[in-house]
Parts: C-alpha cells; sequence; structure tokens
C-alpha cells in the first residue's frame, strides 16, 4: 500500500483501476484506502485471490453502478461526469479457473453495460491467452470474448504485450477517442494497475 501511495501521490491520476488485488472480506477498508482517494472494491468470496479495486478522486462526481453488480462476477462498474457528459468505467478480473458459466455472465454484463450508457471504458485482466489482437484471431478458448468485441465494436487499446508475449490486460472502449495515451499501464507483481488522468 505504501508503494501505491507514493505512485498516487507522484503520478496524480484522477482513476486508479486493480486487478487481482487479492482484497478480502476481513480486510478492513480502511487499511487499502488512499488519502484523497474513495475506495470501491469487490473482493472475491469465499477463496484466496482475484478482487478488483478502483479507487477515484474525492472531487470526481462518481456513483457505483450497484445495479451492475453480480455476486458470481469481479468486477466494479462506476459512473462520473467528464467534460459536461457521463462516462462509465468498468473494471474486471476474468480468472484463469473462471467456469464457462461465469464467463457467459461476465460476456452478457459487458453488452448490457455497453447497451445502456453511450460513453464507456472497461479495463481488466481478462486472461485470453490465445486472442491474437493485431490480426483479430483467436483459439477455441478466446472466441466468443473476441466475437463480443468485435460484434460491440469496441475498440482494444492495449497494443503490447502485458504477460510474456500475450496481450491479457486489455482496456476496452465504446470510442476510440475515450482512450488516448496506453503507456501508463504498470504491471507489479502479477497485479495489473492502470490509472490516467480525466480529459
Amino acid at each position: 500500500m505504501l508503494e501505491l501511495e507514493q505512485m498516487a501521490y507522484e503520478d496524480d491520476p484522477d482513476i486508479i483501476l486493480i486487478t487481482d488485488s487479492w482484497t478480502m472480506g476481513y480486510i478492513p477498508h480502511a487499511e487499502i484506502s488512499i488519502p484523497g482517494y474513495d475506495t470501491i472494491r469487490k473482493d472475491r468470496p469465499n477463496r484466496k485471490g482475484g478482487g478488483c479495486v478502483v479507487y477515484i478522486k474525492e472531487e470526481i462526481r462518481a456513483t457505483t453502478l450497484e445495479e451492475e453488480m453480480c455476486d458470481n462476477l469481479e468486477a466494479v462498474w462506476c459512473k462520473m461526469r467528464v467534460g459536461g457528459g457521463d462516462m462509465v468505467v468498468g473494471v474486471c478480473y476474468n480468472s484463469t479457473s473462471a467456469t464457462n458459466e461465469e464467463e457467459i455472465t461476465l460476456h452478457k454484463k459487458i453488452e448490457e453495460v455497453c447497451g445502456k450508457y453511450g460513453q464507456v471504458v472497461i479495463c481488466g485482466d481478462f486472461n485470453h491467452n490465445t486472442i491474437d489482437w493485431e490480426l483479430l484471431q483467436a483459439g477455441h478458448e478466446g472466441e466468443a470474448f473476441l466475437k463480443l468485441v468485435m460484434d460491440k465494436f469496441l475498440p482494444q487499446h492495449v497494443k503490447q504485450p502485458t504477460r510474456g508475449r500475450n496481450i491479457l490486460d486489455l482496456v476496452l472502449s465504446t470510442n476510440p477517442v475515450l482512450v488516448n495515451n496506453m503507456k501508463d499501464q504498470l504491471l507489479w507483481d502479477q497485479v495489473t494497475i492502470m490509472w490516467w488522468v480525466l480529459t
């Protein structure tokens, strides 16, 4: 937490999104808070690992979209006012041990959120190592997810490998102009941390 606080202090991002946070119910909210930021978390229930945390600067008018949260999904959805309009930001963690049912639920939720809200940015660790994002091809494991991304016309903004030679950590959007700088992404001890300044 000290390192994360230091990064937040030095880079001064408006939003910090974390996947595979390993936050659990017994960990007090105060232990993972960062001064000046509201903290929204989704812990993995009943087992170690996973989880998502979103930090949003206190002065940004953001609300958690509780109606979009699902018990069996590790995802957080927030709506905020940006440049005179609303934007929804989601962060998802799709475990390598996710069941087929959990995958289908995640895909449906992404489809619903993109259809319901105009400006959406979705970040996270989706763990689809068979997808070639340059050629837009996938092995059997990633076919359904790639089809979803293409059917919904979601630009995928991460161009460099995030784990080995694979792009597992993604930034998707409903509008290509919502994301214009991907340098501020960090893999830190297998935890994906993404942050940026709103414009």
